[in-house]
């Protein structure tokens, strides 16, 4: 399952470096391999490519006028596994659905090619990235007119349901997608410590675990593997253990699960820069992980919920919670009239996903459980620093208590704050 990252992304990676990986990889093999796979007469490669978090990205403009993109993961977060089934649920999206995703053109997850490296080349989308443009450019009525294309485009994701929460793997025999565990990799958190390598080289450390029938028995899954990571935290897995059986609706507690954009932030928004009318969404990894319906495609988008971060969340030179509330309240009501039923699981989608976040994020984490007990109890400092330690000290939270759990979800708050 892809990280939790934020909105407002660093330019710099949390990977070593990739000046390995660039000298490695030659330009001209790369002109060939995409002429070849278009059946061009020639094409341009850019010297310098533009480095994700976890991608290298060149841009190809073939003889015929086309431009390609060519993407090549770092070898230590590469899962040829999870690499197909992201780019075969592309496919399916563009098969099936009107979002605008690129076009797979071509991939290949081996090294076992011309340019030595596992690779995807996709087309073009035109524009530039919603970025900080939502905050220093547009204004409400563009704001507005963008936020219903994007609930038109994610709520088509309703059609694609599965049984379990997983990780999507692809069937070459049945050319379909199957649930199985997820995939989960170390070197995707940015606390992880790299091993020296030599070249390009990285040991990999795929872990399985799941799928999993249940909201409930993922959240209880996570909690333990963090548990297990943090052993000194007790205070935080206690709150974390309460508010994982209180907060999640019961409704949604079983199948179906279903897909997300794994990476909902302004930079992988594509807008037309004179009208700000949606052109598209990229970076699509991890989009083969399957979610529970209230962390899937109904949430908001996450620049509008940032301010349920507050580590962070930058007030000073972001929006007001105020003004982030009124966005979460129309991007609701552009979900409600598509349909009023998914409009029910948008509506508070931003509570469950910021405990999600802090299940699996150490970083951002005791600010978003401080976020949460306020959501719930609107608590007295002091009481609650007592309140900590009580809970750590009990050790009551490897056992649940249905009263507990119960009074807890009586006094949930159904408002959007």
């Amino acid at each position: 399952m892809s990280s939790t990252r934020s909105s407002f992304p660093s330019t710099s990676s949390s990977l070593p470096e990739f000046a390995p990986l660039i000298q490695a990889i030659k330009t001209q093999s790369i002109a060939s391999l995409v002429c070849a796979t278009a059946g061009c007469g020639s094409c341009t490669v850019e010297e310098v490519p533009k480095q994700g978090s976890y991608n290298l990205v060149y841009k190809a403009q073939l003889s015929a006028g086309d431009i390609w993109i060519v993407r090549f993961p770092h070898p230590a977060v590469h899962d040829p596994v999870t690499m197909e089934a992201d780019l075969q649920v592309l496919r399916m999206l563009r098969r099936e659905t009107s979002i605008p995703v690129p076009h797979v053109h071509a991939y290949d997850v081996t090294n076992n090619n011309s340019i030595g490296f596992a690779y995807s080349f996709l087309s073009y989308i035109p524009g530039v990235a919603l970025g900080l443009d939502w905050v220093r450019v547009l204004d409400d009525e563009k704001r507005h007119r963008l936020l219903d294309q994007i609930a038109e485009a994610m709520l088509q994701l309703r059609k694609f349901t599965f049984h379990a929460i997983g990780d999507l793997v692809w069937d070459e025999t049945d050319s379909c997608v199957v649930v199985g565990p997820l995939r989960e990799n170390p070197a995707l958190d940015p606390m992880y410590e790299f091993p020296a390598v030599s070249e390009t080289e990285v040991p990999s450390q795929i872990t399985e675990r799941g799928p999993f029938s249940s909201v409930r028995k993922y959240l209880l899954s996570s909690l333990a593997c963090q548990r297990e990571q943090y052993p000194t935290q007790g205070w935080v897995h206690a709150w974390l253990h309460l508010f994982a059986m209180a907060l999640p609706d019961a409704r949604y507690d079983e199948a179906p699960f279903v897909l997300r954009h794994p990476d909902f932030n302004p930079q992988n928004v594509i807008i037309n820069p004179d009208t700000a009318e949606l052109m598209g969404f990229i970076d699509w990894d991890g989009v083969s992980t399957t979610h529970p319906r209230e962390q899937g495609f109904a949430c908001y988008p996450s620049w509008i919920t940032r301010d349920w971060d507050p580590i962070m969340y930058n007030e000073p030179i972001e929006e007001s919670p105020e003004a982030l509330a009124a966005h979460r309240a129309y991007y609701h009501s552009a979900v409600a009239r598509i349909d009023p039923e998914l409009a029910k699981i948008t509506r508070n989608s931003h509570v469950p996903e910021a405990l999600l976040s802090a299940i699996h994020s150490n970083l951002t984490r005791s600010g978003i459980i401080d976020k949460l007990m306020d959501y719930m109890f609107n608590p007295d400092p002091i009481k609650t620093g007592y309140l900590d330690g009580a809970l750590a000290d009990g050790d009551w939270y490897k056992e649940t208590f249905p009263e507990l759990v119960e009074a807890m979800k009586n006094i949930r708050r159904s408002d959007d704050t």
